[in-house]
Formats: C-alpha cells, structure tokens, sequence
C-alpha cells in the first residue's frame, strides 16, 4: 500500500510539473507576443497619424468640391441652356 501511495505522490508531482512549466511557457510565449504587438503598434502609429491627416485633407478637399458643385448647380448655368446666354455659350464663345 506504501508504495502505492508513493507511485501516485509521484505521479500528481509530475503532473503538477509538468503543468507549472506549460504555463511557464505559454507565458512567455505571452510576453513575446506582448512586446511583438507593442513594435508593431509603434510602427503603425505614424502610418495612422499620417493617413488621419490625408482623411482630412481629402474631406476638406470634398467639401469645397460639394460647396463649389452646389453653387454650380444653383447658379444661372442650372436653369438655362448652354447657348440661351444671348448667343454665348457659357465657355466663352
């Protein structure tokens, strides 16, 4: 009996052993990871900050096309033909 009981002290040993250094390992596998998304985070915030800054050139840009659109639209050229300018066409001839 003593020496079963032995075996089986033995064998919860290892078990426990053998799960400490899984766990060992998957946090250092964790803190890999960790730093692996941290470089990559700082290599990726100036491509961010940069592509924001082109997002609002190009929705400035947008708006002054709409707002020039819209004016187009309303002004006289909307409402008459392309040659009911006495004779003139809007280009000029």
């Amino acid at each position: 009996m003593s020496v079963m009981v032995t075996v089986s002290i033995a064998i919860a040993v290892a078990i426990v052993a053998v799960t400490v250094l899984i766990a060992i390992r998957l946090g250092q596998r964790a803190v890999a990871l960790q730093r692996e998304a941290t470089s990559h985070a700082r290599r990726l915030q100036p491509l961010l900050e940069e592509l924001g800054d082109e997002a609002a050139v190009t929705q400035t840009e947008l708006t002054h096309l709409q707002d020039r659109l819209a004016r187009l639209r309303s002004g006289p050229a909307a409402t008459t033909s392309p040659v009911d300018h006495g004779g003139e066409r809007p280009d000029g001839n």
